[in-house]
């Protein structure tokens, strides 16, 4: 358990080259099978995600759902020349030190997305509801537009409705642009042309997907992937907590603090799930573990460096069997999770001798310089502020 386990890697190569053939066949109207979702959402709040969602499967004409495939294909187009950038960060989803930013994409395996799996395997089934109208929708979480090709291959566009409302029949449509009146005849929704994550598969493969993520707060907010951030969070924190490893002075003012907060539980679940935190066992701390080894001399490193800058609210006490952290408050979590992701650093000049001490959030802030001499000045035993 020295070293985490790692996810599946997607090759960024493979993906350009098998999303390129996909468009191509879209473009050339290849043997392919076009449908369209739209997903409910049921307004159920049970930690069960198989009561979340309802999808409709729109049955439109065949030449609208070409033409509807059509307009999303340039899209496409645009989010695999994204894609094959240089300057396109290319990264696991739980990578926690890169940035959630647009020149990020992410992609992440299916089956850590319970939200993703339930509206899947709906959709595999033809869809909870096949309808020509979606009659009695109340609440429109997004669409998918599934592609299937006949020798093989599958594309699916997820997109977040951002709109909350449908125009009921008979309600009066009033142009803003060109000022036109008419009378909707039907009940009326309109599909958002974007792309906010893409699930596909390779041809000729029995493995499972995987999902791009281009839109990381769509993406959260479809999947409702916040519960599960959440939940993880909770199961993370305990675990920690149960083997003796961190402590709090108020738990319950920092655990709402912890579940209230994106960056906060959005981050250790990245943590989690990227297995940072494999020292933790069911038998206790793992101190003989090389990550556990590097991870404490990174913690008290990190904690000089952190003091350059403000008072840490971390107690790290050292005793026989393992460091123990004591979080004084939501602010000391904060500071947790930062040494975590390495956000405070110390370089040292070979010929003038001096430490130079930096912030790393978003780009680099040097805090400090100070002698050599200082910084490997020996701490004393015992309670680390």
């Amino acid at each position: 358990m020295d070293e985490p386990e790692k996810s599946r890697v997607l090759a960024r190569g493979q993906t350009i080259i098998t999303l390129k053939k996909f468009h191509s066949k879209i473009n050339e109207v290849a043997d392919m099978t076009v449908d369209v979702y739209l997903v409910e959402s049921t307004g159920k709040k049970a930690k069960d995600p198989r009561t979340w969602f309802r999808t409709h499967n729109l049955i439109l004409p065949t030449s609208y759902r070409r033409k509807i495939v059509k307009l999303f294909n340039q899209k496409f187009l645009r989010v695999i020349n994204k894609i094959s950038k240089d300057d396109t960060d290319f990264t696991n989803f739980f990578d926690y030190n890169r940035p959630f930013s647009g020149g990020v994409v992410r992609y992440i395996e299916p089956q850590h997305i319970p939200g993703f799996e339930v509206i899947w395997n709906q959709i595999r089934q033809g869809g909870s509801k096949s309808s020509t109208s979606a009659k009695g929708v109340k609440s429109i979480v997004g669409y998918v537009l599934d592609i299937q090709f006949k020798d093989g291959g599958r594309v699916a566009f997820f997109v977040k409705n951002r709109r909350s409302f449908i125009l009921k029949k008979n309600s009066i449509m009033v142009g803003l642009f060109r000022k036109q009146l008419s009378l909707a005849t039907d009940d009326y929704t309109s599909i958002p042309l974007a792309i906010d994550s893409i699930y596909f598969e390779f041809p000729d493969t029995d493995n499972d997907g995987w999902l791009l993520v281009l839109n990381t707060r769509y993406f959260e907010s479809f999947f409702k992937y916040y519960e599960h951030y959440k939940q993880i969070t909770q199961e993370t924190i305990s675990k920690l907590k149960d083997s003796g490893f961190i402590e709090f002075e108020n738990e319950e003012k920092v655990m709402k603090y912890a579940l209230s907060t994106v960056t906060i539980f959005r981050t250790l679940t990245q943590l989690q799930k990227s297995k940072f935190f494999s020292f933790i066992t069911d038998d206790g701390v793992d101190t003989g573990s090389e990550r556990y080894k590097n991870f404490v001399n990174d913690l008290l490193d990190q904690l000089d460096v952190l003091s350059a800058k403000e008072r840490p609210n971390l107690k790290v006490t050292e005793d026989d069997d393992h460091i123990r952290i004591k979080i004084e408050d939501k602010k000391g979590l904060k500071q947790f999770i930062e040494i975590c992701q390495r956000k405070y650093m110390a370089t040292v000049s070979r010929r003038s001798g001096v430490v130079r001490l930096y912030e790393v959030k978003g780009g680099v802030r040097e805090l400090k310089q100070l002698p050599l001499d200082v910084w490997l000045r020996t701490k004393p035993q015992g309670e680390t502020a």
